[in-house]
């Protein structure tokens, strides 16, 4: 029987609705309440987001990366991690969590007190708190779960305040937390207080040459203070890094070394020099023993650095000269090779790249050294090379010496009619040599003063 439209069940519907239409009214309500109201989100016409869909309810749930394994030897226990603990009465492990009073409640023993050890002392004193009830049971105490805590990261970054971190941590990471360092932070200098205690934080020194002592852990009772960036140092030269650095107080040559990455090979040690700078702003320039301070670091050869201090480390004029040549032309394998002064010859290396191809001209090989004119190179057995349209005669092997910085002639392929087999085509300026012309890249002026000829 279906209900009158004035009935408390069909009120509101109006007599001349449909009776087919009137029913699924009346029923759609009571399919509704079987299935349970729709989320609230659904209600209001809002949708969830698949991040709230697919994110448990607990966060907890996912475990944050941490840097690797954790050293129990440094890694502090403090109110909020979690441990996992077991022995063999127990058919699964307990999880048993710091309290914030510092303190891990154990069923039938007690609570231990854990705050501000090591693991390795965490788990001792559990051992030993825990002996008279699970003695030869096997127990095992380990960490399940780092806490997460609040620290304040205040100073030259850009959103200052406390972060969220999670253990264990170090100074970087809760500095990038913050947003970073602003555009007038300096990277050194950085303190991380420690209640009447501080420690130094150079963020410089760590990402040269991974010092972890200048990236240390930080942790709850901590405060990470970003100082300005004003005092500087310089360095120039023979060095992987050159550039302005942080003076903090207690810097020495040989820490400015260190910044920059340590000399390169061709750096000229004993000709280093520091320029100092009075009150009214008048360089001075002095030698400075830096063999001596990089021996012995902390030494009186190493010097103690001022601001605005410059340490300029020239590089040995024709370092490594004379070490590579390049074999081009119609040779089997060009490109470079290694030789030894004064022991390698030309022969020597055109055998290393391989010898001559069949298109080669041997009457015509020359050598080009530096800004010098290039050097005709006669060989005992001369091939013959047919002139003809399609296969012109080509200069062989164009042997240049790479010494330093110096430039030198490129290449010399001669002037054909067609491409040859390479496809390459001669450029001006041109020579005439027995009715072929035989075509030089200008050379360039050397940099770095007169080479060696190399011959065979």
């Amino acid at each position: 029987m279906v209900p009158s439209p004035t009935s408390p069940a069909g009120r509101g519907l109006p007599p001349g609705f449909p009776h087919a239409l009137r029913i699924a009214a009346l029923v759609m309500p009571l399919v509704v309440g079987a299935w349970g109201a729709p989320p609230a989100q659904a209600q209001t016409g809002e949708l969830s987001s698949p991040r709230a869909i697919l994110s448990p309810a607990d966060p907890r749930t996912i475990s944050p990366p941490i840097e690797g394994r954790v050293d129990p030897d440094t890694y502090r226990v403090g109110p909020g991690d979690e441990f996992a603990f077991r022995h063999s009465d127990l058919l699964d492990p307990k999880i048993l969590r710091v309290s914030p009073a510092g303190e891990i409640l154990f069923p039938d023993a007690g609570a231990v007190f854990v705050a501000g050890l090591t693991l390795r002392e965490a788990e001792a004193k559990v051992r030993e708190s825990l002996r008279s009830y699970v003695r030869g049971k096997g127990l095992v105490f380990t960490l399940y779960r780092p806490r997460q805590f609040r620290l304040p990261v205040l100073g030259e970054v850009r959103r200052p305040g406390a972060v969220t971190l999670t253990a264990p941590v170090r100074a970087s990471e809760a500095i990038e937390a913050a947003g970073g360092i602003g555009p007038g932070g300096a990277k050194r200098g950085i303190v991380v207080r420690r209640g009447p205690d501080s420690l130094g934080v150079d963020l410089v020194r760590y990402g040269t040459a991974g010092d972890l002592s200048g990236n240390p852990l930080v942790f709850e009772t901590d405060v990470v203070f970003v100082p300005v960036s004003g005092r500087w140092i310089e360095i120039f030269g023979a060095v992987p890094h050159p550039g302005r650095y942080d003076l903090i107080p207690g810097d020495r040559v040989s820490d400015l070394v260190a910044l920059a990455g340590r000399p390169l090979p061709e750096a000229a040690l004993d000709q280093a020099e520091l320029e100092r700078f009075d009150a009214g702003r008048v360089g001075e320039r002095r030698p400075i023993p830096l063999v001596g301070a990089l021996a012995a670091p902390r030494s009186a050869e190493d010097l103690e650095l001022r601001e605005g201090d410059r340490l300029f480390i020239p590089a040995r004029a024709h370092y490594n000269e004379g070490a590579v040549v390049w074999v081009e032309g119609e040779v089997t394998h060009p490109g470079p090779y290694s030789i030894r002064d004064g022991a390698d010859g030309i022969r020597s290396v055109l055998t290393r790249a391989g010898g001559f191809t069949e298109f080669a001209d041997l009457s015509r090989v020359c050598a080009s050294v530096g800004p010098s004119p290039p050097i005709s190179l006669a060989f005992s057995q001369p091939a013959t090379v047919r002139t003809s349209a399609s296969r012109a005669p080509r200069a062989t092997a164009i042997l240049r010496s790479w010494m330093g910085t110096t430039s030198s002639y490129h290449a010399a392929f001669p002037q054909s009619p067609s491409k040859g087999r390479s496809g390459r085509r001669a450029s001006s300026p041109t020579n005439r040599d027995g009715g072929r012309r035989t075509t030089y890249a200008r050379p360039v002026a050397s940099r770095s003063g007169p080479t060696r000829a190399i011959c065979a």
